[in-house]
């Protein structure tokens, strides 16, 4: 695959996940995993502005799937161990001694809750939302008086 797409190609990436990825609504694992793939393509196809100097709308991409298929991930995760994917093994205030993305046990629960500090770490799911929506699709921005101001001098 080229790094550059066309709009036609990714209508023929789409529509080849969604022949496989059967009516998501009915399979929660169907579902993250068709909601993953699209962001992905999303992120590839993104690609081809790159090399201008600018950077391009794949960060925010990656980081909103990313983070929102996490989410929806650990959520499922629970559902499937019912009550007992509730319980915390332990109490101890101390940072895990796994590195990132490092092989090893996690509690369902704080991969839960873990999941929830993603979306607001790094930029929150909503603002992300609104710059794609804004920078991206040209929708325009929130009406904001203060815009433009420095902290110190808006009213509170």
């Amino acid at each position: 695959m080229s790094q550059t797409m066309t709009a036609q190609g990714l209508t023929s990436i789409v529509d080849d996940l969604l022949a496989t990825h059967p009516p998501a609504a009915t399979d929660p694992r169907t579902f993250l995993g068709a909601r993953f793939d699209a962001g992905l393509a999303w992120v590839w196809v993104g690609r081809d502005g790159g090399g201008r100097g600018r950077p391009g709308p794949e960060g925010s991409v990656l980081k909103l799937t990313g983070t929102e298929h996490s989410r929806r991930a650990a959520a499922y995760l629970l559902d499937l161990l019912g009550n007992g994917g509730a319980l915390v093994p332990e109490y101890r205030m101390t940072r895990p001694a796994l590195p990132l993305g490092g092989d090893g046990p996690r509690d369902a629960a704080q991969t839960f809750l873990r999941s929830r500090a993603n979306t607001i770490e790094g930029g929150t799911s909503q603002i992300l939302r609104n710059i794609l929506g804004e920078r991206v699709l040209g929708l325009p921005g929130d009406v904001g008086v203060d815009k433009g101001v420095p902290w110190r001098d808006v009213p509170r």
